[in-house]
């Protein structure tokens, strides 16, 4: 299936009938009642909702349409680097090497009544403990929110939402059952995944959907300076696959901004397109081009640009099997500054300049092999190799390496 173009509250989800015990129940009949909760999605439960015009004559019953959404992935990845940890880096979806394990647990209830929606997502897992480590110690444990939002339809053609969102850079899903490989691309690694903060969406036509939101920050739900991140995006879907153009600004390191320097900022365009270009092959791109920026009141301005690149290519082997290849590349300036820090405080100074790995270049390539022969249940084994310009991986006896070759075996069971 080709990849969508928007992790937005209009995207369908994997849901079916269930039966509901007296405690779901209750919980079923709290979401009704608050209102603004909500998604557009395959009901579980229906009720009328009474309601009256101006005149007091009844209206007709409105009907709220509740859907559960529920996902389980769990891997088996293997480093040949043999790691001394048991971590492999820079992965949310296989980040241990040798071990068996969960790396996601999903449960999500959504509503929609008239014109309000929202979902509400709880999760736990590997990938969920990956993503959130950025957020500043002693503030409010956010890992077990994967979303939280609500929204309202007005008229035709606009939508407004706020709360928690998953982040609508690049081409790639948090789940590892939406994209065409189990391990994630550096480019989506290299990016957030979670943004809080609210958001407008204009219907331009059948096909085209325009988006501007304002969050609290760029990896984080905890910000210093609240709104400090917009993102605007233009994204829609043709017969022949998706696409997206995305433009970003935010302060990416907003707690090392001191007065001699100034706010560190980020600055990001990206865009993505798929395409079925039959009934066995599909295609896809990613390109991303940006900066870091600050200014120091000796060095001056300063910018420190990357670019990156996604090349995938799919085929279908039948009507369960298919074959991924995925070529990508990371490039950043070797441009870096060590800024901020307060000695006093115990706190370092920190580098900036470099936004992923601590190298210039950053490439792989990886072949996915997948089965589904029903819907529920995918399997995919992935094989791919990391190449860095320096040697940044570490191998079982300590000694840095340039090379990463490694290899995930995925499950995921989706309701």
């Amino acid at each position: 299936m080709p990849m969508s173009p928007a992790r937005t509250p209009e995207a369908p989800s994997r849901c079916a009938a269930r039966s509901w015990s007296p405690r779901w129940a209750a919980l079923v009949a709290l979401v009704v009642w608050v209102p603004g909760l909500g998604s557009a999605g395959v009901p579980i439960v229906t009720g009328p909702t009474p309601g009256a015009d101006a005149s007091g004559t009844p209206a007709p019953a409105k009907r709220t349409h509740l859907t559960l959404d529920a996902t389980m992935e769990g891997f088996l990845a293997y480093d040949a680097n043999r790691p001394p940890d048991g971590s492999i880096p820079g992965r949310i979806f296989d980040p241990r090497h040798g071990e068996l394990a969960l790396s996601t647990v999903m449960v999500a209830l959504e509503a929609q009544s008239g014109p309000t929606s929202g979902r509400v997502a709880l999760w736990r897992g590997w990938t969920p403990t990956v993503i959130y480590s950025g957020e500043p110690a002693g503030s409010v444990d956010w890992s077990l929110l994967q979303e939280a939002w609500g929204a309202v339809r007005v008229g035709q053609r606009w939508t407004f939402s706020g709360g928690l969102f998953s982040s609508p850079i690049g081409l790639e899903s948090v789940f590892a059952r939406d994209n065409w490989c189990w391990s994630s691309s550096q480019l989506n690694l290299a990016m957030p995944f979670y943004h809080t903060g609210a958001r407008a969406q204009f219907k331009a036509s059948q096909d085209t959907t325009l988006e501007a939101g304002v969050y609290g920050g760029w990896t984080r739900n905890v910000a210093s300076n609240i709104p400090s991140t917009f993102i605007v995006r233009a994204f829609g879907e043709r017969a022949w696959g998706t696409w997206q153009l995305l433009v970003s600004g935010a302060p990416t390191r907003p707690e090392h901004s001191v007065a001699n320097v100034g706010a560190v900022r980020g600055w990001l365009v990206d865009g993505f397109v798929t395409a079925q270009a039959n009934d066995a092959w599909e295609f896809a791109a990613q390109a991303q081009a940006g900066a870091e920026t600050w200014n120091h009141d000796v060095d001056g301005f300063t910018v420190a640009p990357w670019a990156a690149l996604a090349l995938y290519a799919r085929r279908s082997l039948g009507t369960a099997w298919k074959l991924t290849v995925r070529a990508e590349t990371f490039w950043q300036s070797d441009t870096t500054a060590l800024i901020g820090g307060n000695p006093a405080a115990g706190q370092p100074s920190v580098a900036v300049g470099q936004l992923w790995w601590p190298t210039s270049l950053l490439s792989a390539g990886t072949l996915s092999l997948q089965w589904r022969a029903v819907h529920a249940l995918l399997v995919r084994l992935d094989l791919r190799v990391d190449s860095a310009a320096d040697a940044i991986f570490v191998t079982h006896d300590g000694l840095p390496s340039k090379l990463r070759p490694t290899a995930s075996l995925g499950i995921a069971w989706t309701l």
